[in-house]
């Protein structure tokens, strides 16, 4: 209300009256950041206060200002600002259902163009497609380019192009474990090269950097639930090559806590067995999305050896919030740094393949087929299941994603496609 900019900020209230969990936005002058009313202690991260009330003029008001969220949005407010309320409120109100938290942050209109920044996208689309940024690719903040991301040199022009980057999320390798067999060197050149020309350009501009590893940095390991700092092993390389990537990845984390220890920010990412719709489903593929693929060219689910073996899948809306948050929060919730740490993304919820194929026969319905179990790959890991724990009190993260919920929405966007 005609404050400067710097002493704007919004703050979010909550009300816990019949109707859940809602929330309201309301502007409060920056000199009102008194003690929070809930914790007792001063907002330092967050920028906001945590009320409670039990009301219907509350409720009304935030019925009113939902209708008027467009206008609203166009005042002084970014994206991580309203995350961190979000996130601050779960922190402070463990007794609260996470799931109603979530519900609330994903039904506001909040989740796109709210930010000023630009971003750039590279990628030489070697698995992925272009297609698949359709949505976004005409975006007046987003820069697509095509490129190999171990060349430094069309790294630095990107910089040179933006002005300066302040936040780096590497996902650029080769996956598939087809891959990690017939082109072992072409994956431990990608993984390690492309990530260590990105670590070195991070260091180099400032930036906070995101590396996206993977369980397979584990190794072998036997021990579950797989926790965020347990010992990675791995066997004879005479054996197989399927730790290619795995020990690619365990390298990079190697890499990015050696720069963290000369002052990068660096975080680690390791997401647990993602599905999503556009992910693919071909031999190179991963394994929901070839199981849905052979349901639509109506062949044989195929199942490596007898099934047994597990994996905790996770759909790629928790991952993409995972990634987001390990990237824009300037601490964790608890108020402890997260430079150097490293944080498992992956549902709990462990399901053996065979388990996974009829899962997916149970979605298809009248369009199921049979389950085929067959030879496999040298090297496959028995059972694969994290330990989220330090992602939860660190980033407020949380797999809200089941899988019966994850396999419907995806078949329902597939049979809709030609």
């Amino acid at each position: 209300n005609g404050l400067p900019a710097g002493q704007q900020r919004w703050h979010i209230k909550f009300c816990t009256g019949f109707i859940g969990h809602n929330a309201m936005l309301y502007k409060r002058n920056k000199a009102d950041t008194d003690n929070c009313k809930v914790c007792k202690d001063k907002c330092k991260e967050t920028l906001i206060h945590i009320f409670h009330c039990n009301n219907e003029q509350a409720i009304a008001f935030f019925e009113k200002k939902m209708k008027e969220w467009d206008k609203f949005l166009t005042i002084q407010v970014t994206l991580p600002e309203i995350q961190r309320c979000f996130k601050a409120a779960l922190y402070h109100h463990r007794r609260g259902s996470w799931n109603e938290f979530e519900n609330i942050r994903f039904s506001l209109p909040i989740i796109a163009a709210i930010k000023e920044q630009t971003e750039i996208g590279w990628d030489n689309f070697f698995r992925g497609k272009l297609e698949n940024l359709k949505e976004v690719a005409d975006h007046p903040s987003l820069t697509i380019v095509e490129g190999d991301v171990r060349e430094s040199e069309v790294l630095q022009s990107c910089h040179d192009a933006l002005g300066g980057v302040d936040l780096v999320h590497h996902l650029a390798a080769i996956n598939g474990t087809k891959w990690f067999h017939e082109a072992a060197m072409n994956v431990i050149d990608v993984n390690i090269n492309g990530t260590l020309a990105t670590l070195r350009k991070a260091a180099e501009w400032g930036a906070r950097f995101v590396l996206a590893s993977s369980p397979e940095a584990y190794g072998d390991a036997q021990r579950m639930p797989l926790k965020d700092t347990d010992d990675s092993f791995f066997p004879p390389a005479e054996r197989h090559q399927r730790f290619s990537y795995g020990a690619s990845k365990y390298l990079d984390e190697v890499a990015l806590q050696h720069l963290v220890g000369n002052g990068l920010d660096g975080r680690i990412v390791r997401p647990f067995n993602a599905y999503g719709v556009q992910m693919l489903g071909d031999a190179y593929g991963q394994v929901v999305g070839m199981m849905f693929n052979a349901v639509r060219n109506q062949q044989p689910i195929n199942v490596h050896g007898d099934g047994a073996q597990t994996r905790s899948f996770t759909h790629l809306d928790d991952i993409v919030e995972g990634f987001y948050l390990a990237g824009e929060l300037e601490h964790g919730i608890n108020g402890e740094s997260l430079s150097g740490s490293a944080f498992n993304l992956g549902s709990e919820e462990e399901v053996s393949m065979l388990d996974l194929a009829h899962c997916v026969n149970g979605v298809v319905g009248s369009q199921a087929v049979d389950i085929v179990l067959q030879g496999g790959y040298p090297g496959d890991s028995r059972r694969r299941l994290p330990s989220c724990e330090a992602a939860e009190q660190c980033l407020g993260w949380k797999c809200t994603v089941s899988l019966q919920d994850g396999l419907a929405g995806m078949w329902a966007t597939l049979k809709a496609q030609p």
